[in-house]
């Protein structure tokens, strides 16, 4: 099966990321002092590995990685989205198609877990010591697809989403 791996990165007064070899696919989203990138990594080696994100400076970071088979390996990926806003729902629609995964990354300044919303399932929910919280979700693909969260109290949220192709 082919494999392709997905990264989140989510800092706090953050200028950029820049792994090498992860492409990013589109950018950053900035919710407040937050900074949400997403990253992927189409045919990673088989096998368990490790996913590591080093920094050159102190930063507050918060990291989640979700690995996927069945990925299209030249073409995996559709159009990058995102959304950032002040409330208790996080949310971003993501252009899809039938037999295509959605994922999605979010980041709130919420101090408990994030719940993820009707049809996805949760893959991530980690709290980052107090700060921030990073959690990311997948759904099967539609020609459109909401990907939401609810955020325990109105707070500062970003969030991505993509669509992976077969």
């Amino acid at each position: 099966m082919e494999r392709s791996e997905f990264l989140i990165q989510a800092r706090r007064h953050c200028a950029s990321l820049s792994p090498v070899w992860w492409g990013c696919l589109g950018g950053y989203t900035v919710a407040g002092n937050f900074n949400l990138a997403l990253f992927g990594l189409a045919a990673p080696a088989t096998g368990a590995n490790n996913v590591v994100a080093s920094f050159s400076d102190n930063q507050e970071v918060g990291a989640c990685s979700v690995s996927t088979t069945g990925a299209h390996q030249t073409s995996s990926t559709g159009t990058y989205a995102s959304g950032d806003g002040v409330s208790d729902t996080a949310s971003v629609n993501v252009s899809s198609a039938a037999d295509e995964l959605v994922i999605d990354f979010v980041m709130a300044t919420a101090n408990s877990a994030l719940t993820a919303g009707a049809g996805q399932t949760e893959r991530a929910n980690l709290d980052t010591g107090g700060i921030f919280w990073v959690a990311a979700s997948t759904e099967p693909g539609a020609g459109t697809v909401t990907m939401s969260w609810t955020v325990p109290v109105a707070d500062a949220w970003t969030t991505n989403g993509i669509s992976i192709k077969a």
